[in-house]
This record gives structure tokens, C-alpha cells and sequence, in this order.
């Protein structure tokens, strides 16, 4: 099997092979991609529970004037949360992905959240999109994912339910003329 370059600040655009699953329409960033597998949060499908309803189950306190989205960020551990945000420092516990994107499961970022404490740029994701190794990079040789080089303002400034026709249009693709057909060179 052919081996892809690390995708790590990419986004996996769903195609037309996925419907009918959870992914369909799904906009991923990945946080890590390497030869020990994959791993990302889905971008665009708001969860159901709030922020409010969050740090209510946590016990917490909320005295911040903003909050984080909160968004299914996957089928794999969606009782924890993953804090995906843009700051020129990371927070204790991050594990940084560019120079000002960072990712962070540590509840003391969450506290820190609820009492004022925040980055300009967040999101909340209850569970994670996640590969074993290799089978991304087939997963992408058999047509499932189309990729976009990472770009904040798609991830935090566009509204979830424009994500994936912005995703697409920057591409230059119109999903109505995607063939399932598509071959490789």
C-alpha cells in the first residue's frame, strides 16, 4: 500500500462513499496522523448537550463570559472531552499541534474555561474520530476522504452547517458532480 505523508493539520472532507454513516457530511481536523494511526475531531456536528449542561455534570461554576461550542467529535470515547483551541501558549497538559493550535483533555482547562479564563478560539468535543494504523491512509486511497491543508478560520470563524460546502468549495469541488468512480493516476 502506497504510504501518505503525515496529514497532521489536515482536514478529511467526507465524500459521497460515506453515506449513510456517522460521517457523512463530516469535516475532521486532525490533530495526529502517523505511522501509530490517526486521530481528529469532527468540525461540524453540534452535540446536543451545552456548555452550561457540561459544567453543571462537572460541578463547575461559570462566571466566563465565553464559551466553547460543543460538538460530536466522534465515535471513539465521547464521554471525554477534547479542547481544541488557538493561543499563542498552550495551557499545562497540551499537546501542541502548529505554533498556536493546541489540544488538551485536562479538566483544569475546562475549570479554567468556566471561571473567565479562555483562549479567543475554542471548541469542545465529546469523543474522537480515530485509525489504526495505516487504515487512514487506505481510507483515503479508496476515495472516502478528500484533504485540505489546516486552516483556522474554517475550524473556529464558519459555521458549522456551512463547514463542509466551504470545505469543498475551496477544493474547488462541487459534491453534485462527484463521481464514485474516481480513479488514480
Amino acid at each position: 500500500m502506497d504510504t501518505i505523508e503525515s496529514l497532521k493539520n489536515h482536514f478529511l472532507i467526507a465524500t459521497p462513499e460515506l453515506k449513510g454513516s456517522l460521517f457523512e457530511n463530516a469535516v475532521i481536523y486532525l490533530f495526529a496522523h502517523d505511522p501509530d494511526g490517526a486521530m481528529g475531531v469532527m468540525i461540524n456536528k453540534p452535540h446536543s448537550i451545552s456548555w452550561p449542561e457540561i459544567c453543571s455534570q462537572l460541578g463547575l461554576q461559570t462566571s466566563g463570559t465565553r464559551t466553547p461550542d460543543v460538538f460530536v467529535g466522534g465515535p471513539v470515547s465521547v464521554n471525554h472531552g477534547y479542547l481544541l483551541y488557538q493561543s499563542e501558549t498552550a495551557f499545562d497538559q497540551s499537546m501542541t499541534i502548529t505554533t498556536d493550535l493546541h489540544i488538551s483533555t485536562s479538566s483544569d482547562q475546562l475549570k479554567a474555561i468556566a471561571s473567565g479564563d479562555h483562549p479567543d478560539h475554542m471548541g469542545l468535543y465529546l469523543g474522537y474520530s480515530g485509525w489504526s494504523p495505516a487504515q487512514l491512509d487506505q481510507e483515503i486511497l479508496d476515495n472516502a476522504w478528500l484533504t485540505l491543508p489546516g486552516d483556522t478560520n474554517l475550524l473556529f470563524n464558519t459555521p458549522p452547517d456551512q463547514v463542509y460546502q466551504r470545505a469543498l468549495e475551496t477544493l474547488g469541488i462541487d459534491i453534485n458532480f462527484f463521481s464514485h468512480d474516481a480513479g488514480h493516476a
